[in-house]
């Protein structure tokens, strides 16, 4: 039962520590990213990417050889996106329900 306190005095000692840290300053939002980080930031392939660009939806901004992408596009596309959360249709479940009672009869006889 000793494991229990370290982990409780190891805790304290850390808020402790974060609470001497100084106030950082806000973190720094790049104004372009290139296609490789927008891939990464936001979870789309790079042809995603470039459909959006030749829809028109994002800004190419060449430097050079590498193409840049506006981050506020980038986090206005994201904000876009639905949450994924999808309402279940009841006919749906009532189906469901009832495949599932007729095959546990099954197994029962």
């Amino acid at each position: 039962m000793s494991g229990g306190r370290q982990d409780l005095t190891r805790d304290a000692g850390r808020a402790e520590r974060l609470a001497v840290l100084p106030d950082l300053p806000p973190p720094i939002r790049p104004i372009h990213v290139t296609l490789k980080a927008a891939v990464a930031l936001t979870g789309e392939s790079k042809a995603s990417l470039y459909r959006a660009i030749e829809a028109g939806q994002l800004t190419p901004i060449k430097n050079g050889w590498r193409t840049l992408l506006i981050y506020n596009e980038l986090e206005a596309r994201c904000a876009a996106r639905p949450t994924g959360l999808r309402k279940r249709r009841p006919e749906i479940i009532a189906g469901r329900e009832a495949y599932e009672a007729k095959r546990k009869k099954k197994r029962r006889e």
